[in-house]
């Protein structure tokens, strides 16, 4: 069994991962983001008891995938909870660092986690290492059943955000490069009959790769998706998700909060429920704006199992011998 929580964090992400191997409860944490102040991810290690952290992964260095993990690794080395590696995309440091954010106060954020790293990575004794999907070690096993593999980013990604990330940016975002999002994990969490995809903020042109160079790693069964970068139709692909192989209850989940960015966009929700798949949102409609909530609302249409438990924390259990999940409510 495996369980999978992505925490309500507005705008921005924070992704749990739990199983248990040889009779340990084990830990992954994808993303760490502070929403008003607070740190879900740091309070949910303490509020379990975790005295051992397996993987920190960070996505890619935009602010609301990045900004509570430095809170949370100064409380680890303060109060001795081990971490065993932190992961991250960030291949290009210092000039990556430089170059993957606009605003001085992220860029300076930026560099403060990287330096407690470098700093005290040997204290702690943590490994800490850039991560790519084209590499030997890009699959991790979990236990008997499970296993992480890292889809993206390749030597493809990295080279095409070299070339493009230069300034001025012309894009939606205002404190980071949004070229770096080229730089975004895709995650696949798979067992022998089914897998599930965490797109973080990935273009679309990976997704397009992988499904042309790489399709073998999307055989198997669709049971549960993140939509890519809070569901941006910039980021969206009609193709990529309709070739999928899904069961009647494939999930699709949305974290987003209240932004400028139009985020999630109703083109992108309209397809998934068009097509079948089960919506769940980390936020409640009613912090979108307003002109969205209409569109959001069309969840409680399709699906007559509709009810206020999917707006917030969303978890998911699943078991390798069965297709289905657990929606945790």
């Amino acid at each position: 069994m495996i369980q999978l929580t992505f925490k309500n964090v507005g705008q921005g992400d924070s992704i749990i991962l739990e199983w248990v191997e040889n009779d340990l409860a084990k830990i992954c944490i994808i993303d760490c983001n502070l929403v008003n102040g607070d740190n879900p991810i740091l309070d949910y290690i303490i509020s379990n008891g975790y005295k051992t952290i397996d993987y920190l992964i960070l996505s890619h260095p935009h602010f609301d995938h990045f900004s509570g993990f430095l809170q949370l690794l100064e409380y680890c080395k303060s109060n001795s909870i081990k971490v065993k590696y932190f992961l991250h995309t960030c291949s290009q440091v210092p000039t990556f660092l430089i170059s993957a954010s606009k605003s001085a106060v992220t860029k300076r954020e930026l560099q403060r986690l990287f330096a407690f790293l470098f700093k005290n990575f040997k204290d702690m004794n943590m490994k800490v290492a850039p991560i790519q999907g084209d590499t030997p070690n890009s699959e991790f096993l979990l236990n008997e059943d499970f296993s992480l593999k890292i889809l993206s980013p390749t030597i493809t990604e990295s080279n095409n955000y070299v070339r493009n990330s230069i300034y001025p940016f012309h894009d939606e975002e205002s404190q980071d490069n949004p070229k770096a999002n080229l730089l975004s994990t895709i995650l696949k969490l798979e067992c022998d009959k089914w897998y599930v995809l965490l797109t973080s903020d990935a273009d679309k042109s990976s997704l397009i790769r992988i499904d042309r160079q790489r399709s073998e790693e999307l055989d198997k069964i669709l049971t549960l998706g993140q939509i890519p970068h809070h569901g941006a139709f910039g980021n969206h692909n009609n193709t990529f998700w309709k070739k999928r192989k899904r069961f009647n209850r494939t999930a699709m989940i949305v974290s987003a909060g209240v932004n400028s960015y139009d985020h999630p966009s109703p083109k992108v929700i309209d397809f998934f429920l068009e097509n079948s798949f089960v919506l769940y949102s980390t936020s409640d409609t009613s912090n979108y704006p307003r002109d969205l909530i209409e569109t959001l609302d069309v969840f409680s249409y399709s699906d007559p199992d509709y009810n206020s438990t999917r707006i917030g924390d969303q978890t998911f259990i699943f078991n390798s011998k069965d297709l289905d999940y657990k929606h945790q409510t």
